[in-house]
């Protein structure tokens, strides 16, 4: 029984060696088909990854780069890739708020006029691989898609841009949101920047330390022109917008009062030259302007109300002295509260765009005020804020209440200041729309820079190609 036992046992330990044995090598198989698939399921996402890439770089070298049809079936690091873009170049209503991709899907398009998608498409062929399960066989091709929408950089993302500081951020002040200076950044003291910080040629501080607070941290050597063109806006306010103008063709100063009612109807007259005021029209908002531009040329803009909707304005000056200024005249307000920042997904936007100057005109309605500015700002030549006479303000010190941003030439002083602090004009009291960051105002000018808004990835696989 001893031997008959031994041999028993012999085969009892040879088949269980041979059963691991046999998992053992199963495992090993499978182990090797593992790391084959993530390989080729990585080259695949790579191959995709490249090509958009590729096509990013070509846009922001050249944003008017396209595809032209010629990148198909473009053989690259062992598979191949197919790129697309497709574009849109002015939103024909304010309503229209999806771009159609290459693929036909869909993408959010929030009231900007130009978007660029890259559809980038790769193929990875993985023959060789041993099967794995049977929704993989051999001969089975890995395709993966990127999506990438891009849309100019808009100056509207900026709290403050400034293309030369004259008035120096000091001890007290705090700018909201990102902010620029095209130039020498300067400051005194320890002023607070809650946003990232960029400027071009160097920071120099003036009785420091304690130093500035970059909350946000910053970058050195950004080069960002403070530049636009209107013919895009006058060609939008022309095709289905609004176009205040000389109707007598002798190039006279053209003047616009305007006034936003709570309900969404605008208020407006018109002067001419020396003439006198139009009557007063009042009509829907979206009926004077439905892609939401007001184009005022060679002339002024008298504004103030509650918005509600969409609209930029802009005063051209277009060489005519004494135009392309738009004046507050008194407060400039959202319709959903006096606290936007708390409604982040209600859509009142407004854009001031003036060639020369926006002031806060002094009258009745404003001096010895506190004022409300809901709306974000571009002075391509002059500055933003308050005329003098509310910086002297006859002794007394009120708060500018800004909810936006300001782009413009040059700083504007906006108080007097002593040992103690402003003690007569505006406090500047700054709270940053974060909403910029995903929409801005219909046909806001733009850095002439690209920027990824959207990135999609998607892995396919296919069998039986």
């Amino acid at each position: 029984m001893g031997g008959k036992a031994a041999i028993l046992l012999v085969l009892a330990f040879s088949t269980i060696f041979l059963m691991f044995g046999h998992r053992f090598n199963s495992l090993s198989t499978r182990t090797i088909d593992n790391v084959a698939e993530y390989l080729a399921n990585a080259q695949a996402y790579n191959i995709a990854v490249s090509a958009a890439n590729i096509a990013a770089n070509k846009i922001f070298l050249d944003k008017n780069w396209e595809d032209d049809g010629n990148y198909e079936d473009i053989q690259f690091n062992g598979g191949e890739y197919t790129l697309k873009t497709v574009r849109t170049s002015a939103i024909p209503s304010l309503s229209d708020t999806l771009l159609t991709l290459p693929n036909g899907n869909t993408v959010a398009n929030p009231l900007m006029n130009k978007l660029v998608a890259i559809h980038a498409q790769s193929k990875y062929n993985i023959n060789g691989i041993s099967p794995i399960t049977e929704a993989m066989p051999d001969n089975d091709i890995l395709e993966n898609e990127v999506i990438i929408v891009l849309r100019p950089s808009s100056f509207a993302k900026y709290g403050n841009f400034y293309n030369r500081i004259t008035a120096i951020p000091a001890t007290g002040d705090t700018f909201s949101g990102p902010f620029h200076a095209q130039g020498n950044l300067k400051t005194w003291g320890s002023p607070v920047f809650t946003g990232k910080v960029t400027y071009q040629n160097g920071h120099t501080m003036y009785n420091s330390p304690p130093p500035p607070e970059f909350q946000a941290g910053f970058n050195s050597g950004v080069d960002i022109p403070l530049e636009f063109d209107t013919t895009g806006m006058h060609a939008a306010a022309i095709a289905n917008g609004k176009v205040f103008t000389d109707t007598t063709s002798s190039n006279l100063k053209t003047q616009v009062r305007i006034e936003f009612i709570e309900n969404g109807d605008v208020k407006y007259q018109q002067k001419i030259g020396s003439g006198s005021w139009s009557a007063e029209e009042t009509v829907p908002l979206d009926s004077l302007t439905p892609n939401g531009m007001i184009y005022v040329e060679r002339g002024n803009v008298f504004v103030k109300g509650t918005l509600n909707g969409q609209a930029t304005i802009v005063a051209s000056k277009r060489g005519l002295s004494g135009s392309g200024k738009i004046f507050q005249t008194d407060d400039l307000m959202y319709s959903f509260n006096e606290d936007p920042a708390t409604y982040p997904d209600k859509d009142d936007m407004l854009g001031l765009i003036a060639e020369s100057n926006i002031r806060i005109k002094y009258n009745d309605d404003t001096k010895h005020d506190d004022i409300h500015t809901q709306a974000t700002m571009f002075s391509l030549t002059g500055n933003v804020g308050p005329d003098n006479n509310l910086v002297n303000n006859d002794g007394y010190l009120a708060s500018w209440k800004i909810f936006g941003g300001i782009t413009s030439n040059t700083v504007r002083v906006t108080a007097h200041y002593n040992w103690s602090g402003p003690y007569k004009g505006y406090k500047f009291v700054q709270d940053y729309d974060e909403r910029v960051l995903r929409f801005v105002p219909p046909f806001f000018p733009d850095t002439k820079k690209w920027e990824v808004v959207t990135w999609l990835e998607k892995k396919i696989i296919k069998d039986g190609q």
